[in-house]
């Protein structure tokens, strides 16, 4: 008859360890997601986190931006990935909002969260400092902003009949 021995094994080694917790993109302020999943949008990634230091309002809706126009507008519609080749006069850009962002308040705010990113990037990289002025490179364009122009919010105005006297 065989005879069975007792072996200890320890509990600890059965126990899968626990998944590190990752932080989330509408909260992550480094983008840590980008230079994870995206490292060729680096340079775009560094442009967004200084971007995002001088934003203190509305954060989260920035970050949510952010990611909107990494994922569905850069990546998934091929568009070029280094800043200044993008931001580049001659660059024929399909227009964001109608692209990439949903058809909604949301949208709308995605894309005036960008529209002020690409004139912040404009100003940071490819201007020069006047005495009155930035002064535009000839190779960049404010209008380069065309891509992503300020779109205004749409009118929510709605009659209520509680609002109208009744007739008696």
């Amino acid at each position: 008859m065989t005879k069975k021995t007792n072996t200890t094994e320890s509990k600890a080694s059965t126990i899968p360890a626990p998944k590190a917790k990752r932080v989330k993109r509408s909260t992550d302020v480094t983008l840590g997601w980008v230079a994870r999943d995206y490292p060729q949008l680096d340079s775009w990634r560094i442009l967004a986190v200084e971007w995002l230091k001088g934003e203190t309002k509305r954060v989260h809706g920035r970050l949510e931006a952010l990611a909107v126009f990494f994922v569905r507008y850069l990546i998934q519609q091929k568009l070029p990935l280094a800043p200044a080749v993008f931001l580049a006069r001659d660059t024929v850009l399909p227009d964001f909002y109608r692209t990439a962002c949903p058809d909604s308040g949301s949208g709308i705010e995605y894309n005036n969260y960008i529209h002020t990113f690409l004139h912040f990037v404009l100003l940071s990289e490819f201007s020069e400092a006047d005495d009155f002025s930035p002064l535009w490179s000839r190779r960049y364009s404010i209008t380069r902003c065309q891509g992503c122009p300020r779109v205004a919010y749409r009118s929510a105005t709605r009659v209520s009949i509680r609002h109208y006297p009744t007739a008696t």
